[in-house]
């Protein structure tokens, strides 16, 4: 059986070039990538049989989902579609992507059917076309690793390799499918740091069941008042205070441990999108809602 990552590298010729420096400057990835001819590349990766494909539905829309199991595959496919194909280092702890903006050339392909091959590359034909169709042509997929959430030890989460390795997957799903949904949603409210606690909290609930704030803290590196040394949410921090961002954490899980005491919901859609809102209203009733929300005395403790 035709492994998927050799049916996408239709869709998306980037996967059969190298990660290398320069390769986004070479005429043969922008004549593939950006153009659509046809270029006769390989798979350099270990093609792990359970690998998985597959469209998710969501409040916000449908979703595609790629899921490998080996680790360096999943590295090389985020440099891939996330980096073109150029070298990026991706923390141990980071297991997961959303990439927008992929031209799906499989679609276009289908659409320029009727056109004869050789007319389809002169006089910017195809480009053209492109720009006057650009919501039917560009993809937005999750790419997911297999490994331990966070880069998080059965051991320190008191499971074994299998059950943690499961609700990992469970758990990086439902995360990524947050974020999705959030931002289709509300595309011009992202707060990075509030969004990760949420997305994490929603994960939790879909792997677990319940939402805890010790393995909230876990999952983000934060230990006491500090952020671990190989904490996931460093490689958001860029140009935030360590200190505030560790109040903002430590304030949104503790106001979610609160709503979800109280909760109602059953399915985990309706979580996503009343807690969000209610979020929303929380963080928009104040100029600074961590250190404003904290001195209204709304029973949340830092």
């Amino acid at each position: 059986m035709e492994h998927i990552l050799a049916i996408l590298s239709r869709r998306y010729p980037q996967l059969l070039f190298p990660i290398a420096t320069g390769t986004s400057t070479s005429s043969e990835y922008k004549d593939a990538v950006c153009f659509g001819k046809n270029f006769h590349g390989s798979l350099d990766y270990s093609l792990c049989e359970k690998d998985w494909f597959r469209c998710v539905d969501t409040p916000a829309g449908s979703i595609d989902v790629l899921l490998l199991h080996d680790r360096r595959d999943f590295e090389k496919c985020a440099c891939a579609l996330a980096n073109r194909c150029e070298p990026k280092t991706i923390p141990e702890s980071v297991g997961a992507f959303m990439i927008s903006g992929l031209i799906n050339w499989e679609k276009v392909r289908k659409h320029l059917n009727k056109q004869p091959e050789d007319e389809c590359f002169v006089n910017g034909f195809v480009w053209n076309w492109l720009k006057k169709n650009h919501c039917d042509y560009h993809d937005r997929i999750i790419l997911l690793s297999s490994g331990w959430y966070s880069g998080i030890t059965p051991e320190m989460i008191g499971l074994s390799d299998e059950e943690w390795s499961e609700k990992s997957v469970t758990t990086r799903l439902y995360h990524e499918i947050t974020h999705f949904v959030c931002r289709s949603r509300s595309p011009k409210n992202i707060d990075v740091i509030r969004d990760e606690v949420f997305a994490d909290m929603i994960g939790m609930v879909a792997a677990f069941g319940h939402y805890d704030a010790n393995m909230a803290k876990l999952f983000l590196g934060i230990d006491g008042t500090k952020i671990s040394g190989n904490a996931r949410i460093r490689y958001y921090l860029k140009n935030h205070d360590e200190n505030s961002v560790v109040k903002e954490i430590l304030f949104w899980i503790s106001w979610l441990e609160n709503r979800l005491a109280e909760r109602t919901e059953d399915d985990i859609g309706n979580i996503i999108v009343n807690t969000f809102d209610e979020m929303l209203d929380v963080a928009g009733a104040f100029d600074n809602p961590v250190c404003d929300l904290v001195s209204q005395n709304l029973g949340i403790r830092l």
